[in-house]
This record gives C-alpha cells, structure tokens and sequence, in this order.
C-alpha cells in the first residue's frame, strides 16, 4: 500500500501534523512538495456539504483530459461509487481518518489501469477540518498512461487508517463487491487503529503505531 508519491505526501503531511489531528492549510507549503505537485489535490467541504475540487495538479488534469477545479468530486465517479466515497469522506471530515482507496479508471478505448488515491485532513480556518489534501498515483506502468483521457471508473479496496482516541461509527454502508483484505503494516510515526473494509462487509480493526 501507497505508491512513493502517495507515501511522500503522507510522509510530509505526517511531519507538518505533530501530534495534531491534521495539519492547517497554511502550514502546507507547495515547494516542499514540488515533486508531486502535479499530482496532489485540495478538496473543499462548500456550505452545501458538497466536496468540490479547490485544487487539482496539472499531471492529474492531464491524464484524465479535464480541468477539475470547481468540479464536483462525487460526480466524477459512477452513481453506484458515490456512496462508498461519501461513506469515508464524511468520517474523514468528522474524525479525521486517513483514507485510500484503489480504483480502476477506464480510457475512452477501454483500457483499464490501476490507481490508488489518498485522502488527508486539512483545516483551512478554525479547528473544523473542512479541507481534504490528496494525491493520485499510478499503480505499475501502463504504457497507455497520457494518450487517451480517463474516467474514474470502479474502487476495489478501501484502506482506513483512524487517530487513536478518534471515534468510529462502524456502521458504515453496505461493503463495496469488489473490496478484499489485504496485507497489513503499521503506518511509521501515525498512532492509529488501521480498519480495511472486506468482502461481505465485514470489518477488521488492527492496533498499530507508537504512542505518545
């Protein structure tokens, strides 16, 4: 789990954090990532609860052929990927979990390539996290990559990784069909209870990390 761009943001926004439960906005600072600019994102929670896109790198408009600023982030995936998006988002923005997920996005021929997304909270203002700092990778080469524009297309795992004394609502939505159990490790310098959503909606929490 975690591509190195998707590990180096999380590394840097493990080092701004401390021991708080997610970093402010203004304590990011873009040239400290400049090598993954091009591929990180900045979602903003709007008065209508809505995630839309702040901030998206050029790399990412790119590869899937639009300019995402202002867009909608739920409606750029399937109706039938919305609420599992939804589900970890709002526990995102209400404990600030850490969320990945792995997805497959399909080109306008059909090809099919593998991707994993990380999701980070933020605060902009106050101590509410209403921001959500992101980053997309590729997973292996697919030599395709940049000649034909991409959809975000279907999740097959979900990776939750919750701050010790955060709460958990374990009453999430129905299991997504395609999500399985996968290997696990304890995410250095995070305290955290690790969940993994799998198959037949059953859910695995692991203890992990150090403690302060």
């Amino acid at each position: 789990m975690y591509q190195q761009e998707n590990q180096d943001l999380l590394d840097y926004w493990n080092s701004v954090r401390g021991n708080r439960i997610a970093p402010k906005r203004v304590e990011i600072i873009p040239s400290a990532i400049g090598h993954i600019l091009p591929v990180t994102f900045i979602l903003e929670q709007r008065a209508t609860e809505k995630l839309h896109f702040r901030l998206a790198g050029s790399k990412l408009c790119e590869i899937f052929g639009r300019e995402f600023r202002s867009l909608d982030f739920l409606d750029c995936w399937p109706s039938d990927e919305r609420p599992i998006l939804s589900t970890y988002l709002s526990q995102l923005l209400t404990d600030g979990t850490i969320v990945s997920i792995v997805f497959q996005a399909k080109s306008s021929n059909d090809h099919i390539g593998d991707f994993e997304m990380l999701f980070l909270p933020m605060i902009h203002g106050g101590s509410t996290i209403d921001r959500i700092l992101g980053s997309i990778s590729p997973i292996g080469d697919i030599p395709w990559l940049g000649l034909t524009e991409l959809d975000f297309h279907e999740i097959t795992e979900v990776h939750i990784s919750l701050l010790r004394g955060s709460s958990l609502n374990q009453q999430v939505s129905s299991a997504h069909a395609g999500s399985f159990i996968s290997n696990v490790t304890a995410l250095p310098f995070l305290p955290h209870k690790r969940l993994v959503e799998g198959k037949n909606c059953s859910l695995r929490v692991f203890e992990g990390g150090k403690t302060d």
